[in-house]
């Protein structure tokens, strides 16, 4: 008797254990793709970040203090800032 109560306690547990199972595979899945899609996302960012920070390492603080004395700039001027 003891044994049969064991065993059918078990089942019970299993079948939950099952259920809680396959809720947590969608969500590994749903986690996945969400995962992959930020990667991917970031595949794009980093060479633009990468590309930004030469950009701003080339930057002369004298060219700024140049532009302060501009008292008119010319068009071109304003166009690249």
């Amino acid at each position: 008797m003891i044994i049969a109560k064991e065993n059918e306690d078990a089942q019970e547990i299993k079948k939950i254990v099952s259920v809680e199972e396959e809720v947590a595979a969608k969500e590994a899945a749903e986690v996945k793709a969400v995962k992959d899609e930020a990667d991917a996302d970031l595949a794009v960012a980093l060479p633009a970040l990468d590309e930004a920070v030469k950009a701003v390492k080339k930057i002369d603080v004298n060219n700024f203090y140049e532009l302060k004395g501009v008292a008119a700039p010319g068009k071109s001027i304003v166009a690249c800032f």
